[in-house]
């Protein structure tokens, strides 16, 4: 999965599709249901740190982790007070223990094996403080085989056009996503292709993965805040460290 071009109009093409600061007033509204008062917040996966940033904003003590060096970079540029990693996800080390663990938009959806995923759950449990929450969330497995499944999608805007062909393995449960995008620079467009494949979970997989690890207490609800339905395109999953 290549970032390098994809991170300098990654913001833009997010924004279509993600209320950030809806995500995080989310966010906020899990910690008041677990009653945690995060201080430090590690979020995995952060990108361009739109939630890092935010989140930095509102007062919390921010580190963005992200495999990709221009994310970070575009990060760093938004919120410069926050520290940024650059690790992979499924074998990150911090500094020290944290009040809190997040990793949103898909993160998780990246990690293909199990047993990778596991160890991500693995170093988020083992870097929580007592009473520290690890929340996160995930393309369904419906959106992933069926709202992507096999379809196309085209973009175009002035500066812009994309063309997105998905394919769905049933057997593996991958979606594949080939994405062919023409940016515009200085009245020239510059032509680079990307593929992103994803792993489509139950959701009581991933909750028999987070227990087998330790976590309990788990919760989940939907990108309203609901009891997940068949049809929900995004899982939320929390639980919280044992004082």
């Amino acid at each position: 999965m290549e970032y390098t071009k994809l991170a300098a109009i990654y913001d833009k093409l997010m924004a279509e599709d993600v209320d950030y600061d809806k995500l995080c007033d989310q966010i906020e509204l899990c910690f008041d249901r677990y009653h945690a008062k995060p201080h430090l917040i590690a979020d995995l996966a952060c990108g361009t740190g739109s939630v890092t940033s935010r989140l930095s904003k509102r007062g919390y003590d921010m580190i963005g982790l992200d495999l990709s060096v221009d994310m970070l970079d575009n990060a760093k540029k938004k919120d410069p007070t926050s520290l940024y990693l650059c690790q992979d996800i499924t074998n990150f080390e911090l500094y020290g223990t944290v009040d809190a663990i997040l990793c949103m938009i898909d993160g998780f959806n990246y990690i293909i094996d199990d047993s990778d995923l596991i160890k991500s759950f693995l170093l988020a449990k083992n870097y929580l403080n007592p009473g520290g929450l690890f929340l996160f969330d995930m393309s369904s497995f419906y959106k992933l085989s069926t709202l992507l499944g096999n379809e196309t999608f085209v973009y175009d805007d002035e500066s812009i056009f994309y063309t997105w062909e998905n394919e769905f393995d049933p057997e593996l449960a991958i979606c594949s996503s080939y994405i062919t995008f023409f940016v515009k620079e200085n009245q020239v467009y510059h032509r680079f292709d990307e593929e992103h494949i994803e792993k489509a979970r139950q959701t009581e997989d991933v909750i028999h993965l987070m227990e087998k690890v330790g976590f309990s207490d788990i919760r989940i609800f939907d990108e309203h805040f609901l009891t997940p339905t068949p049809t929900s395109n995004r899982i939320f999953f929390s639980s919280i460290i044992n004082k």
